[in-house]
């Protein structure tokens, strides 16, 4: 038996829960959501205390972070109420399923998002995709959901390169999808205008500016041909050749061979005499000079054609 006590206890509260204001909540059999949660009036019809009805209908219930049917029953319900039926009676009825409709993407969609991914970095850009491409299914949940592209190797600027496209709600991956594309840059640059030999030095009508299809080859080319003339090439070029900066190099001031005017001063007196300078060397470096009575000197390069004898 239970005792008298107990039983006055359960009474009372029995009796208290009357008094509390009753709020109907009948389950919807089949809902539809586009949101990351769903309100209770989302999935339910609710009648009763007015105060209950639009407090309680505005509590989220389920949480839809993904595509698919879900199901809420009366025990789900007051799980996720909690604490916020205190204040009243609650009637639940049926069972609910509640679906998240799917956003197709479509192929365009995602091309333009990974299009923007690509930095033309001064280039002119042709970009197609390089193969057919599905749509991209994510769960529909509103307007927050955006779309996110970053390129897969960035080291990659032409031919086929790969972007990869997220659907994100806040930091969550709705689904992604990868999109080949296939990228042409064109640049214009400086080029051979006619062979060029190792050693030569590169005068205006051996360059000219040509647009010129790139790839990482020709990252660190040269595009203005001023910028080699009266350089000396590093190695032979072929007409049409693109001009890598690493392929000019300023000439020296004093070259292997070459006669050099050897400067002497001291004690407010300057003494000049020729030499033939042993060294290929620019201003400031150093070379050995063999003088005309055969003495090899050293001395510091300070003009073309010009060295300072050492003490």
């Amino acid at each position: 038996m239970i005792p008298r006590l107990a039983m006055l206890l359960l009474v009372g509260a029995l009796a208290g829960a009357a008094e509390l204001p009753l709020v109907r909540v009948a389950l919807r059999p089949v809902s539809a959501v586009a949101a990351p949660q769903a309100r209770l009036l989302d999935v339910a019809e609710l009648s009763g205390d007015p105060a209950g009805v639009a407090e309680l209908g505005e509590v989220p219930v389920l949480t839809l972070f993904g595509a698919g049917v879900f199901r809420l029953d009366e025990r789900r319900l007051r799980a996720a109420l909690g604490r916020r039926v205190a204040a009243w009676r609650l009637e639940v009825s049926g069972v609910g399923q509640v679906s998240v409709p799917p956003r197709r993407i479509a192929a365009d969609e995602l091309m333009d998002v990974a299009r923007a991914a690509i930095d033309p970095a001064g280039d002119e850009l042709e970009i197609r995709l390089a193969r057919p491409l599905a749509e991209l299914v994510v769960p529909d949940l509103g307007a927050g959901v955006r779309l996110v592209a970053d390129a897969v190797d960035r080291t990659l600027v032409s031919g086929e390169v790969p972007v990869r496209v997220r659907a994100m709600l806040g930091d969550a991956e709705l689904g992604r999808a990868l999109v080949p594309l296939a990228v042409g840059r064109f640049r214009t640059l400086a080029v051979a205008a006619a062979p060029i030999a190792r050693g030569q030095l590169i005068a205006a009508s051996d360059v000219r500016s040509e647009r010129v299809r790139v790839d990482q080859r020709h990252l660190d080319s040269l595009g203005d041909p001023a910028l080699a003339i009266g350089r000396l090439a590093t190695r032979d070029l072929r007409e049409g050749d693109h001009l890598p900066r690493w392929s000019v190099a300023i000439p020296p001031d004093v070259r292997s061979g070459s006669p050099v005017t050897l400067v002497w001063r001291g004690d407010g007196i300057e003494l000049t005499a020729s030499g033939q300078s042993m060294t290929t060397a620019r201003i400031g470096e150093r070379i050995h000079v063999r003088r005309a009575d055969g003495q090899l000197v050293k001395a510091q390069v300070i003009g073309e054609g010009v060295a300072l004898l050492e003490r």
